[in-house]
């Protein structure tokens, strides 16, 4: 079984490595480069299916995310459809994170020291022809088998599995 709990921070270590990799090389300059375009080219891909993927995430992805978008977008951790990032405690002990894309509006709290999980509060004015609705739950994951939440909390991972990709996209191949 694979450890998911550092997704944004793997991807951050693959990429050191391969400028390091490119650094510390004696071949010739022009190899150099030819390698290190393959390997970009190729966490490049991998970044676009993690934005494509099913991954359920969890509240350490979450707590993660959201403490790498409070230290590099600074006043309130404003990206994509991250509205703001709040920290409470020393090292991020408690963060709440609010979300608005679409008609959808989500607060997600998490606590460091509570293993039980985190708290989602939902709300929504209506997708299509539904009328609004929302919910206010404690969850491990961003899943739930009941019927009338899983359509917006399978909404509210989607969204933020493309905004996770977005966010390594930008940081890892923005242009210097």
């Amino acid at each position: 079984m694979t450890n998911n709990s550092r997704i944004i921070g793997d991807f951050l270590e693959i990429n050191a490595d391969i400028i390091e990799h490119g650094a510390k090389s004696k071949l010739p300059k022009f190899i150099i480069n030819m390698r290190k375009k393959k390997y970009k080219n190729r966490l490049k891909k991998s970044i676009q299916k993690l934005a494509e993927s099913n991954m359920i995430l969890d509240r350490d992805n979450l707590a993660e995310y959201f403490v790498f978008l409070y230290n590099n977008f600074p006043p309130n951790g404003n990206f994509k459809s991250t509205y703001q990032v709040k920290t409470m405690g020393e090292e991020f002990e408690r963060m709440e994170a609010v979300l608005k894309f679409e008609d959808i509006m989500c607060l997600i709290k998490i606590n460091q020291d509570d293993p039980e999980g985190f708290d989602i509060n939902a709300r929504t004015n209506g997708l299509g022809d539904e009328s609004a609705h929302g919910f206010d739950i404690r969850a491990l994951k961003l899943d739930s088998i009941k019927p009338d939440v899983k359509p917006l909390i399978s909404m509210i991972n989607k969204q933020l599995l493309k905004d996770m990709s977005d966010f390594l996209m930008d940081l890892i191949f923005r242009p210097n």
